[in-house]
């Protein structure tokens, strides 16, 4: 079996508790009557069925081997991009599409010890903790060496959906943990172009607070690892972590609102009034964690998905500006 196949971990952490996916619907409707909210929040966001099996109900995401299912397209390259560009072309101005490939990162060393003492314990004792004795798993830790051959299996895989027509993407955001910037390199080694550089952003991290391997290094570590390889931080970007807190944890709602920001920025800062998309970047990679992408899934209206270590899931995304 791949090594690409969601653990009950991972199942357990895509499908969210219903009373936070409500508080994040509820924060949605008021988005659409205040006009402060309605100001922040002016896009409004839905993935489009006919593009990846993942979309199908009937898919079991916990089986469900998508490189051996070539990432779970339904067309071939060729017509999913054509589509693509005809949808944009024929949009109202108000109206963008995007097709994002959410990419989380491989086996890090606190995946391990969650694995290992399981959900319960590790909410109540280790998660808060460095190491276990055994392992260290926090603060930022590093990519085991699953986690490396998982992105390089993904790295095999995109080399063959390049041949058969599989885009590159116009642009690349990450998560700024160093578990997903090493994922992000060792997927793309040698298959990104140079000129397009990994775009570092804050707001793609994981859940903030309590768990250690959640606290992000400080930005001038960050640039030493990962600035030779092309790494951009972004603009805005604090010295230290002073988002992190040993005390409070961000609750699904609450991440899901954060990532709710990233698509509104992903296609406000494109917009225009004359519906140019020849300038837009209309193929969009991240590279991040499960329970961002939980919320980037809640975000698009995506039925919930588990998401292995190194896996990843493409989307197909309408946007609507109201």
């Amino acid at each position: 079996m791949t090594v690409l196949i969601p653990t009950e971990c991972d199942y357990y952490d895509a499908h969210g508790n219903g009373e936070e996916v409500q508080k994040y619907m509820d924060f949605k409707q008021r988005s659409r009557t205040d006009p402060n909210l309605k100001q922040q929040f002016p896009w409004s966001f839905e993935v489009v069925d006919g593009y990846f099996k993942q979309t199908d109900p009937e898919v079991d995401d916990q089986l469900f081997d998508y490189i051996g299912e070539d990432f779970g397209r339904l067309k071939p390259w060729a017509e999913i991009l054509d589509a693509l560009e005809e949808l944009n072309k024929t949009a109202p101005s108000n109206v963008a599409y995007k097709l994002i490939f959410c990419a989380r990162h491989g086996q890090g060393y606190h995946n391990v010890v969650y694995e290992k003492y399981g959900h319960v314990e590790w909410e109540a004792k280790w998660g808060a903790l460095t190491s276990d004795g055994a392992i260290v798993y926090g603060p930022d830790p590093e990519l085991t060496p699953k986690g490396i051959e998982q992105a390089k299996i993904n790295h095999r895989a995109w080399k063959k959906q390049l041949i058969l027509g599989a885009p590159i993407p116009d642009v690349f955001y990450c998560s700024p943990l160093q578990r997903s910037c090493l994922t992000l390199h060792h997927t793309w080694d040698e298959l990104r172009p140079r000129h397009k550089k990994p775009i570092i952003k804050e707001i793609l991290r994981e859940t903030i607070g309590i768990d250690t391997c959640d606290q992000r290094s400080s930005k001038l570590v960050i640039e030493e690892r990962f600035g030779d390889l092309g790494y951009v931080v972004e603009g805005g970007f604090t010295e230290m972590d002073t988002l992190w807190s040993a005390h409070s944890r961000e609750s699904y709602s609450e991440q899901t609102i954060r990532i709710d920001r990233f698509f509104q920025d992903l296609f406000e800062q494109e917009w225009d009034h004359h519906n140019d998309h020849s300038k837009r970047h209309s193929i969009v990679s991240t590279t991040s964690h499960a329970g961002t992408i939980r919320c980037m899934l809640l975000t698009v209206g995506h039925r919930p998905f588990a998401i292995s270590t190194g896996g990843m899931i493409p989307l197909m995304v309408k946007a609507t500006r109201n």
